[in-house]
């Protein structure tokens, strides 16, 4: 495994971007999900920029793999 897939090695923030290719859910639709508490909510990081704490997003996913609720890599 490649230094850059390897999760210890991966930045500790996710685009919207690259959390919605993840997760095969629209940017619009996680931004929905955050609202109701179904998703962990971003994080601004700056003035005009969110990101999602990866760690809370591979948990997300894990959590719907063992609950049997499929999940697109």
């Amino acid at each position: 495994m490649s230094s850059k897939t390897a999760t210890t090695d991966a930045p500790r923030f996710m685009s919207p971007r690259e959390v919605s290719e993840q997760t095969s859910i629209s940017k619009s639709y996680l931004s929905r999900m955050a609202e109701r508490g179904e998703f962990p909510k971003p994080i601004k990081i700056t003035e005009r920029r969110i990101a999602y704490n990866r760690a809370a997003v591979i948990a997300w996913m894990e959590e719907r793999i063992a609950s049997g609720v499929a999940v697109a890599h």
